[in-house]
């Protein structure tokens, strides 16, 4: 695996992806593009309801090893806690950029 951390990162860096970085779209939606062991790019969508939708369009699979499986488990759990925290506070029109910095205060 982390050989092909080396190659995906830079597969990535060259298409201007930002691998497992939790992010928001143009529309709201939040999500992160991670990376299987076989150097495929998924997005991820957060919709806090304690999943995680991943976009499988144009696959038959993703390969995971353990290491992606927990690293997209924290992922979500990050997602849920800053969801939380978002519609418990009314802050629903507050951009995930500044939800982070709110949410690291508290």
């Amino acid at each position: 695996m982390t050989e092909n951390i080396k190659i995906g990162d830079e597969i990535a860096r060259h298409q201007g992806v930002t691998l497992w970085k939790l992010e928001e779209n143009e529309v709201g939606d939040w999500y992160c593009v991670i990376e299987d062991e076989e150097i495929d790019f998924f997005d991820v969508y957060f919709n806090n309801d304690g999943c995680a939708t991943i976009i499988t369009e144009g696959f038959n699979n993703i390969v995971l090893d353990v290491n992606a499986i927990k690293k997209l488990g924290r992922m979500l759990k990050l997602a849920e806690r800053l969801l939380k925290f978002k519609y418990d506070n009314n802050l629903d029109d507050t951009p995930l950029y500044e939800l982070k910095k709110l949410y690291s205060k508290t």
